[in-house]
């Protein structure tokens, strides 16, 4: 889910959060502002988008293709949003297959640790079948079941969740270009 800046959540962010929150929405006010010459500010994000600069701060991502979709692109400018496209999926590819590595590891030692039973081990299991693809089943599961006190919240497990779906509201995103 991208970062949205509301009153409550700046309030929650960190600052590189806040940051990236700021970015999102000035992408958005300047698509606003430039009209059709927004393809110009975007292309001086080109290389940066190539090189990876920019797979830590996927919303910024997401928010420059958005705001691309608005504006009439020639046949030409097409192509290379395409070839951008396709770049950034490549090099998003390797942090989308740690994060599933990561998040199944940590997931199983959570199902070794814990008295699980075994509908909840094979929802765990059919979840965790699913991660490279979708996290809703995980996210639900983890949600219920530290709510339940069945297991403790780890803010960097979250974190992780958090991020995957991230990654993948941007591919989904980044498809529409392919």
């Amino acid at each position: 889910m991208p970062i949205v800046a509301d009153e409550f959540n700046l309030l929650t962010m960190t600052p590189e959060e806040q940051q990236k929150a700021h970015e999102d929405y000035r992408i958005k006010r300047k698509r606003e502002a430039l009209g059709e010459d927004f393809w110009y500010y975007a292309e001086t994000f080109s290389s940066v988008l190539q090189s990876g600069g920019w797979n830590s701060n996927l919303p910024s991502i997401s928010s420059l293709f958005k705001e691309l979709s608005k504006i009439k692109l020639s046949f030409e400018q097409k192509k290379r949003i395409n070839k951008l496209a396709r770049d950034i999926m490549a090099s998003l590819k390797e942090v989308n297959n740690e994060l599933v590595r990561d998040l199944i590891e940590e997931f199983n030692k959570i199902k070794m640790d814990n008295n699980l039973t075994l509908v909840q081990k094979e929802h765990l299991k059919t979840a965790l079948l699913e991660l490279s693809r979708t996290t809703g089943r995980l996210v639900q599961i983890y949600g219920q079941w530290t709510k339940d006190g069945q297991i403790i919240r780890d803010n960097s497990l979250k974190k992780k969740m958090d991020h995957l779906s991230t990654l993948y509201a941007t591919s989904s995103i980044l498809r529409k270009w392919l």
